[in-house]
């Protein structure tokens, strides 16, 4: 682990990280997008059905609109330039997961195969609410925004999922997803 670029790429992520943070705590407002005791959940149901209204309200969870069911992810992204094979291969299977409202199979694929990176607070809500499932696969069907670092999945819900770049050596993959508009995830989604 003596290579400068990796520690490089993990002091820029800890100050990120650390800004964050600070920011969240000085907040009065609960962290927006991560599950805590003062979220209130609504039930969703399958994907294939309809799903409460979308709301980005403080204390209530964001959903996929009335009456969406599942289509297919985009092969371009928000400026109608094709997307990377590597990308759609990691994307599609986790759709297809979500669409299903396969929790087993999407949280194997995202722990277990590499370059995906979410945090334990956000597998959990994966894995206990099918309505956040439901939004996974929902934003992973809008175009995503090609930015520096990855491609970001923006939602006019405020759910977004961000897809990291990868290394040479480390596969990029899914590192966010939250299910309201956070600081880092308004920045990255402003057209």
């Amino acid at each position: 682990m003596r290579n400068p670029v990796v520690w490089s790429v993990l002091a820029g992520v800890l100050i990120i990280l650390s800004a964050i943070a600070v920011r969240t705590i000085d907040s009065e407002e609960p962290a927006v997008g991560l599950a805590s005791a003062s979220v209130t959940t609504i039930p969703a149901p399958r994907p294939t059905m309809t799903t409460n209204p979308p709301t980005t309200t403080t204390g209530v969870r964001a959903a996929p609109p009335d009456g969406w069911v599942c289509t297919d992810i985009e092969t371009v992204d928000s400026d109608n330039q094709a997307l990377p094979t590597a990308l759609l291969d990691q994307v599609r299977p986790i759709h297809q997961a979500a669409c299903r409202g396969d929790t087993r199979t999407l949280l194997d694929i995202i722990g277990t195969e590499p370059g995906h990176d979410l945090s334990e607070l956000i597998t959990e809500l994966l894995s206990t609410d099918t309505g956040a499932v439901a939004l996974l696969a929902f934003t992973l069907e809008v175009r995503p925004r090609t930015l520096q670092g990855g491609h970001t999945y923006c939602t006019p819900t405020g759910a977004a999922a961000v897809f990291a770049r990868g290394t040479l050596t480390n596969p990029g993959g899914l590192t966010v997803f939250t299910t309201k508009p956070t600081p880092m995830t308004e920045r990255s989604c402003r057209g």
